[in-house]
């Protein structure tokens, strides 16, 4: 069985960003950035690279720290904690994800930037339905001319930083005469003719679009990767992503339990502490069972993602399936807990609640990722475990 166990870097990573966001990423603090025009704080951005966050992925040889899953989730089990809401995921995991399993000719110069802190990134890929698996793809880019590059046509929906973005990465068809249509990675910049951003806040607090294209150019410089290599990288960057938002949830899930614990311990009804009584020690208890499960299981997907095994697909729709679920139970137990005061603006118990619905829904729902668990594992050989 592999090791969970951090290595001195990962150690010392975790105690870094821990540190920076226990001094810089109060709630209140947070409130402010949220109520901000961008709805993320430049500030914490630029910082975030100077301290070496941003270059984790990419290689060494890139100007990178050549850190894998496991060093990424560490950063999100703190971005979740603190609630963060600079678009790491959408940039660094999404947007970077791509690049550097790309390879396009402004390669190098997208991660320079990206790595500085200069380069913010989206990612396009769910469609209205609500799916993004190649056999649901809508949006489709035609070539009719190889000369003339594509035209692209189509709806995203749900696409985080798509406002501040200088690169939205966009997941699409590519259909050419006398041949199958096959995916394909576009690089669409924001001054793209005929594309159209419908934005929004969501529930969170954080910022969201739907994207249309309608019969957007595209030059053929704007395409990334097509068919099994488009594929491939999609794949690999989404597993990411639901890492990501799985690592993101088991932060919330320790940050509710401590918050909730506290509250129990100072609260006093009927003369005597809340924590004393006995239903809400099984109710602290139940939250973190769902913790420690959530935790365990995203752990060994991440190491099994990192690692190349055959059942890291299997994994990592399960542990998000269930960060999802433990994070809305430990959320609302949160809530119950500490009453009507949990759901007001000035305390943040509400607001983790509020993040799990939206993430929940961000890149698939529930149902999506044991669907995704089912396939790839079926219930005869899993034992009906999920």
């Amino acid at each position: 069985m592999a090791s969970f166990r951090l290595t001195q870097e990962q150690d010392l990573l975790k105690d870094s960003v821990q540190r920076f966001f226990g001094d810089l990423y109060s709630f209140e603090e947070r409130r402010k950035i949220v109520q901000s025009p961008a709805a993320f704080s430049a500030d914490i951005w630029a910082k975030a690279a100077a301290l070496g966050w941003l270059p984790i992925p990419f290689d060494e040889d890139e100007g990178g720290l050549g850190g894998g899953v496991v060093d990424l989730n560490i950063l999100f089990e703190q971005i979740g904690r603190s609630l963060a809401v600079e678009p790491f995921l959408e940039t660094l995991v999404a947007a970077g994800g791509v690049i550097r399993r790309s390879t396009h000719e402004r390669r190098a110069e997208w991660i320079d930037a990206l790595i500085a802190g200069r380069l913010h990134g989206a990612f396009a890929c769910i469609e209205e339905h609500g799916r993004c698996e190649p056999d649901d793809l809508q949006t489709l880019a035609t070539e009719n001319d190889p000369a003339d590059g594509f035209v692209l046509s189509g709806r995203k929906i749900n696409v985080g930083n798509a406002e501040q973005a200088d690169l939205i990465i966009v997941w699409s068809l590519l259909r050419r005469k006398g041949e199958p249509d096959m995916p394909a990675l576009f690089a669409v910049t924001p001054d793209a003719a005929k594309m159209k951003l419908d934005a929004y806040t969501t529930i969170d607090g954080r910022r969201a679009a739907t994207v249309e294209f309608d019969q957007t150019p595209l030059a053929r410089s704007c395409l990334i990767a097509e068919g099994s290599a488009a594929t491939r990288i999609f794949q690999e960057v989404y597993s990411d992503i639901l890492l990501a938002l799985s690592a993101e949830q088991i932060g919330a899930i320790d940050a509710l339990i401590e918050k909730t614990a506290d509250f129990a311990r100072e609260r006093r009804q009927f003369g005597s502490q809340l924590s004393k009584f006995q239903a809400i020690q099984h109710m602290l208890a139940d939250m973190t069972i769902q913790a420690e499960l959530a935790r365990s299981l995203t752990h060994a997907a991440a190491r099994a993602a990192q690692d190349g095994d055959p059942d890291a697909p299997a994994l990592v729709a399960a542990a998000r399936a269930k960060s999802d679920a433990a994070g809305r139970f430990v959320a609302e137990t949160a809530i119950q807990i500490h009453g009507a005061i949990g759901t007001t603006q000035e305390l943040s118990i509400g607001h983790y609640l509020k993040r799990n619905l939206a993430s929940g829904c961000q890149f698939g729902g529930y149902r999506d990722f044991v669907g995704r668990f089912i396939s790839q594992y079926p219930l005869e050989k899993s034992g009906g475990a999920l």
